[in-house]
């Protein structure tokens, strides 16, 4: 099946819906193909401005700034957040987890936090995400049938980690999935429902991390200013 998608300043995103989505990743897994699942906010889009994407990149717009953003350039706005998509699929699927972020001590709650989820899929290993442990983790992907590897290092490290392991062509699904290890092993609590329902999620990370005031300073002008000029700017 075919996703249906949007091209958004510099990029494609995914404005199928979720269970859709899943199915493409299902399908993907199935036919032993690669696939490599990136989540769209200003930070993840400015971070990765100067890599090249392939045919088997899906970017999945999951930020508020990102759904305005969409409507204000006269698109249909979509929003889903990572976590909801891979902790559905996690859920409902019988798939093969190895998990790439974090120090060694997160690796290990998470791998004895995991029967707690109650996901179907079950997770293989975690590798932390300081060690120079690729070889490792590419040797365990080319050993492992059905696997989904679960990247938590951050926007833009953890694309760029992707992208260099996916070269060695073991068929895999990669998601970028930033804190959201964090949130499955229990040493962070998401937002609230109603925060997360309108899109207001950031605030409650920014009460907790607020560190992350900075990252967004850094990077929702310039995205903002691209949004402005992709509307208003005459293209030649």
């Amino acid at each position: 099946m075919d996703l249906k998608r949007v091209f958004f300043l510099d990029r494609e995103i995914v404005i199928s819906n979720k269970e859709q989505i899943i199915k493409f990743i299902l399908s993907s897994s199935k036919q032993d193909k690669t696939l490599k699942i990136f989540t769209l906010n200003p930070e993840t889009w400015l971070k990765t401005r100067d890599l090249d994407f392939d045919d088997d990149v899906l970017w999945i717009p999951e930020s508020i700034s990102v759904y305005y953003a969409m409507v204000f350039l006269g698109l249909k706005g979509c929003r889903l957040p990572g976590i909801d998509l891979v902790s559905s699929l996690l859920k409902e699927n019988f798939l093969n987890v190895i998990c790439w972020g974090g120090s060694d001590e997160d690796c290990k709650i998470l791998k004895n936090n995991w029967d707690h989820l109650s996901f179907k899929s079950k997770i293989i290993e975690a590798f932390d995400g300081f060690s120079e442990n690729q070889k490792e983790l590419i040797k365990l992907i080319a050993e492992t049938k059905k696997v989904i590897v679960l990247v938590g290092k951050g926007a833009g490290l953890q694309e760029r980690n992707i992208i260099q392991i996916a070269i060695k062509k073991n068929p895999c699904v990669y998601f970028g999935v930033g804190g959201t290890l964090d949130v499955f092993s229990m040493k962070k609590t998401r937002a609230p429902s109603v925060m997360v329902k309108f899109g207001f999620e950031f605030l409650w990370r920014i009460l907790f991390e607020p560190r992350r005031l900075i990252r967004m300073i850094n990077c929702y002008p310039v995205f903002f200013i691209e949004v402005l000029r992709s509307k208003f700017c005459i293209k030649k």
